[in-house]
């Protein structure tokens, strides 16, 4: 893959052309430079060959020494007939170069030397290999040519900031040989490459890559290209082979592109070993050519830009003819399309030294009225041969326009008009006639290239666009500039409405002498609404809207003049809200009714009067919240009043606080007091509101009032059972009454007090609540009487005192007795403190101890009542005597007759009535005593029934019962000394209690039972069981034995040895 160049020293002939001074490095001279480039202050760095080395090293030339003292950087780079091609110098002096493309061991690679580090040298990781071609954009990031590994050679980035990350920018240079050698990038990262050159059978390729997405197009071919560069303009150099003269040339494409010109000639070349290696330096646009095979075994040449050619001085600027000035700058001109020419100037040469002039900027001085802000919203641009609407730049500090960057080139004797025009970038914010005055002098404001090859300005005077470029403002709109506001109704605005003829973007027309007016289509008024307008401005004064209804909102229109002028659209303004302010009270609705009765009757305004707060054209202030003070006002008398929200505490006025600005007095009531009570008097109501007029109501009249008469009832209200509620209603009451009222009637009757028994009030007895003097004391339509006589109380009774009451209030004097007929009704006997239990010992005689009782009949009195005491077990006895008989003793029913009080006295002793148990009865409880009374009707209705009065446990305390032998009657004989005889063979064994236990199964665990002879024991008697029956008894009583029953031992048997036996 590789392909080895030869060296072949030869002498070769060479010559500049252009604009640049040559130099030769002879320190580099016969040292086969191969590789070079420049540093930013000038210095030379070149791969050169090290003979006693047999390798290539990268040497160092100063420019502080022109370039006579050098120092070796870098030694060793590797040479095995493939030299090193490329060398380039970062921005902060570090150096990197190519080596090792035909080192066995390697395939090739990207030393860094470090300018910090005495350029110490690291190794930049390699995407591929055998890197041919070299580059380094104004970022530092390199470019490097390299093979794919695969097919063919690409171009990669390598981005230094990211730590030499890679990525592949461009793939396709070919793979032929020579390989591509090639590689630059200009000012605006544009990488340039060339192609190998068999690729595509074109003979080599310039490929420009263009950033930032890098797509590929061709910039020239045909001419085996060796070396590439670039300088900060954009320029592009490139070693090209000159088929003319057979050798190799450097040739420069301006600006990157179009037909190269010629700069440096006769490169050598040999056979298949061409120059390559070509460097530059960005910023100072000087060429390092590496020739090697050029001179004495190679030389290097540095071209710079600086030429000792002279120049002439001649070159004028003066005023051109295209351009009219001054000419207006419409507000309207707002993009390029409408942009319009303001100001012209020709550019000429003298002639005479051969050389054109070079403008590369101008400065354009901004004079008159308009501000630096109005200057900034104007785009200035320059047209002509060598500038196609390039913008300058206004800088407010020196007021210029800038048009840098410019590539104007005026050739030997020529002469060149350019033009500049404008348009707003921001038309907003404009004073019409304003100006712009612009004006150019060639000696000072333009820059020209003075690198010796450039003629120069002569002496020249200042070209202007005479008074300068006004702004021009045409309306096409009306604005209210000032809003309307603070209206109230019936005066001037607070703030009068400003309207404005404008453009589009707001700007004034000073123009502008048209009368606007102004309408509105709300239901108010409009004065004061015409106003002519000075330099585009209407400024009212005096604009009055009357309104219709409180809040009501307008919104005013403006109109120019018809006919006159443009004829502008009409504009609104934002709405207005009309403020009604109150100046006095009208009733709007007047009370009624206009007449009523006086002293002490309240009366209700069936239509109640509705006031509101007005202004002098009485429209509603529906904003007025001061309180409405009602009052009676023109009356001999005085009056009460109440209403429905009053809320200042005073008995004679009432107080609302309006809402809306009107307030209802609901609910207003009225109670007049005369001056004279048999006279009616005649009145006004008056309302009040902080500083507003007052305002009277119709006239109203209170009338006297006659008192209602009531002198008695003619028989009882209503009857009623002992203890019984009755219910007494208004019609029961003048069913009895004498109530009249001369001039009304009479609606309800009063209680002025409670006799006896208790009442109640309501509208029937579920509703009905205590009697209460003051707030539930009337009887009447709507109301009724609930009254229960005293316990036990009876005959006819006095229950309450009464008034009549008029439709007026007003009531009789003095107060009426009202009285029932109550009937008697039985009352049952009863017993209280009865107690829940007595506690007595089984089968003893115990007391039925009542003394804690207390028994009562409430109308029994002198007559006789029957207690009767029922015991559910067991025997009551009692004997009579107190007054009081007693039945059934000895029974399990006892009675006890007489009075109540004498029963009560007989109970009092604990000891009159004694209680048996069953025999052997026990048990808490073990049974219970009820009492029942029955008082044969005595008095009243109804009684005569047994009526229960409770019950009394007896809790009974057991006591032990002794056992009991049964059946032992034989009487057997016995011989002394003789056999044993059964003494009985059926007696039986019984106990109360112990019979009674295991589920009354008997249980006789730890009873005995003794036989002995009667009349006492005989130590030489022997006793013993015998079995029989169910019973076995095994062993001897002397020796111990048991006794068994059914299987089951149920006890044992022994001889106490003193005549006796225990079982």
């Amino acid at each position: 893959m590789i392909k080895r160049y030869l060296f072949i020293p030869f002498i070769t002939i060479f010559f500049a052309t252009g604009v640049y001074a040559q130099t030769t490095i002879s320190g580099a001279n016969g040292n086969y430079p191969t590789g070079g480039s420049i540093d930013a202050d000038g210095n030379i760095y070149v791969a050169q060959y090290d003979a006693g080395g047999s390798h290539y090293d990268v040497v160092k030339y100063t420019a502080a020494s022109g370039y006579t003292t050098s120092s070796v950087i870098y030694n060793g780079l590797y040479f095995n007939g493939e030299y090193p091609t490329d060398i380039e110098v970062a921005s902060n002096g570090d150096v990197y170069v190519l080596d090792g493309i035909d080192e066995p061991s390697s395939t090739g690679a990207i030393l860094r030397l470090d300018a910090s580090n005495s350029y110490s040298s690291s190794t930049v990781p390699l995407l591929g290999s055998y890197p041919v071609a070299l580059g380094i954009d104004a970022n530092d990031d390199i470019y490097v040519s390299e093979f794919n590994g695969s097919d063919n050679y690409r171009v990669v980035k390598y981005d230094v900031s990211a730590g030499y990350s890679s990525s592949v920018i461009y793939n396709g240079l070919g793979l032929d040989t020579p390989y591509p050698r090639g590689l630059t990038a200009d000012p605006d990262g544009n990488v340039y490459v060339l192609t190998s050159f068999g690729f595509n059978g074109a003979n080599g390729t310039i490929l420009k890559l263009t950033a930032p997405g890098y797509g590929s197009s061709t910039v020239d071919q045909g001419e085996y290209y060796t070396g590439l560069a670039a300088n900060g303009n954009g320029d592009v150099f490139a070693t090209a082979y000159n088929a003319g003269s057979d050798n190799y040339e450097i040739v420069k494409y301006t600006g990157g592109a179009g037909t190269p010109s010629s700069v440096v000639t006769g490169l050598s070349y040999s056979g298949s070993s061409y120059p390559t290696g070509l460097g530059s330096n960005l910023a100072l646009g000087d060429l390092v050519i590496p020739d090697p095979f050029g001179g004495t075994n190679g030389r290097l040449l540095y071209l710079d830009q600086a030429d000792p050619s002279t120049f002439d001085s001649n070159g004028d600027l003066a005023a051109a003819v295209g351009v009219t000035e001054p000419v207006g700058l419409p507000s309207t001109a707002t993009s390029s399309a409408g942009a319009v020419n303001v100001f012209d100037f020709n550019i000429s040469d003298g002639g005479g030294d051969g050389f054109p002039i070079n403008v590369t900027s101008i400065d354009v001085n901004v004079s008159g009225t308009s501000t630096d802000t109005e200057r900034g919203k104007v785009t200035w641009r320059l047209n002509g041969p060598d500038a196609s609407n390039v913008t300058g730049s206004y800088d407010a500090g020196t007021d210029k326009i800038t048009f840098s960057g410019l590539s104007i080139s005026i050739p030997e004797s020529g002469n060149e008009t350019y033009t500049i025009n404008a348009y707003y970038n921001n038309n907003t914010g404009l004073t019409e006639d304003r100006n712009f005055v612009l004006s150019v002098d060639g000696d000072t404001d333009l820059t020209l290239v003075n690198d010796g090859s450039k003629s120069q300005m002569g002496p020249t005077s200042a070209v202007t666009n005479g008074s300068g470029s006004t702004i021009d403002i045409t309306a096409t709109q009306l604005a209210f500039t000032t809003q309307p506001a603070g209206s109230t109704s019936g005066s001037s605005l607070t703030t009068q409405p400003v309207v404005t003829a404008q453009d589009a973007a707001g700007n004034t027309d000073v123009d502008f002498t048209e009368t606007i007016t102004l309408t509105e289509a709300s239901a108010g008024s409009l004065t004061n609404n015409t106003q002519a307008a000075t330099s585009g401005v209407a400024t009212f004064s005096g604009l009055t809207y009357t309104a219709t209804a409180d809040q009501q909102s307008f919104t005013l229109t403006a109109n120019d003049q018809d006919g006159v002028g443009s004829n502008l659209p009409t504009v609104d303004a934002n709405a207005v809200t009309s403020d009604v302010i109150a100046t006095k009270l009208v009733f709007n609705t007047q009370p009624a009714p206009t007449s009523f009765q006086a002293d002490g009757s309240s009366t209700s305004f069936t239509t109640v009067p509705v006031v509101q707060a007005v202004d002098a054209n009485d429209i509603v202030d529906t904003g007025y919240s001061t309180g409405f003070v009602l009052a009676e006002v023109n009356g001999a008398g005085s009056a009460t009043l109440t209403g429905t929200g009053d809320v200042d505490g005073s008995a004679s006025t009432v107080t609302l606080v309006p809402a809306s600005g009107a307030a209802t007095f609901t609910n207003l009531a009225i109670n007049y007091s005369l001056n004279d009570a048999n006279t009616d008097e005649n009145f006004n109501m008056q309302v009040a509101s902080g500083g507003l007029t007052t305002a009277n109501s119709t006239q109203l009249t209170a009338l006297a009032n006659a008192v209602p008469t009531f002198t008695t009832l003619s028989s009882a209200v209503a009857t009623t059972s002992e203890d019984a509620e009755v219910e007494i209603t208004f019609a029961d009451i003048v069913a009895q009454g004498d109530e009249a009222d001369s001039d009304g009637t009479v609606d309800a009757f009063i209680v002025k007090a409670v006799s006896s028994g208790t009442l109640k009030i309501g509208a029937n007895a579920g509703a009905a609540t205590a009697y209460n003097a003051t707030t539930n004391n009337a009887i009447d339509g709507s109301n009724n009487a609930y009254w229960t006589p005293a316990s036990d109380a009876n005959g006819t009774l006095n229950t309450f005192t009464i008034t009549a009451q008029d439709n007026q209030g007003a009531e009789s004097s003095p107060a009426v007795q009202a009285q029932v007929s109550v009937s008697a009704v039985n009352d049952d006997p009863a017993i209280s403190s009865l107690p829940a239990s007595i506690t007595v010992n089984e089968d003893v005689t115990s007391n039925v101890d009542l003394s804690a009782a207390t028994f009562s009949d409430p109308d029994a009195g002198a007559n006789s009542i029957t207690l009767t005491l029922t015991a559910g077990a067991g025997t009551l006895t009692a004997s009579s005597g107190g007054g009081v008989t007693t039945g059934g003793s000895g029974t399990g029913t006892l009675t006890l007759t007489g009075t109540a009080s004498n029963i009560d006295t007989y109970l009092n002793t604990a000891s009159n009535i004694q209680y048996t148990t069953a025999s052997n009865g026990n048990g808490s409880p073990y049974t219970s005593i009820n009492l029942t009374a029955n008082d044969g009707g005595n008095t009243g209705s109804g009684g005569g029934t047994n009526v229960s009065l409770g019950s009394v446990n007896v809790n009974a305390t057991a006591t032990n019962d002794t056992p009991v032998l049964t059946g032992l009657d034989a009487t057997p004989s016995f011989t002394e000394d003789g056999a044993a005889v059964t003494l009985d063979g059926d007696v039986t064994i019984s106990d109360e209690e112990l019979d009674a236990l295991n589920g009354a199964s008997g249980n006789y665990a730890g009873a005995s039972l003794t036989i002995a002879r009667n009349g006492g024991a005989n130590g030489f008697d022997r006793l013993s069981v015998a079995s029989g029956g169910n019973l076995t008894v095994a062993g001897g009583p002397n020796g111990g034995g048991t006794v068994t029953a059914g299987g089951n031992v149920i006890g044992t048997i022994a001889n106490t040895g003193n005549g006796q036996l225990q079982l």
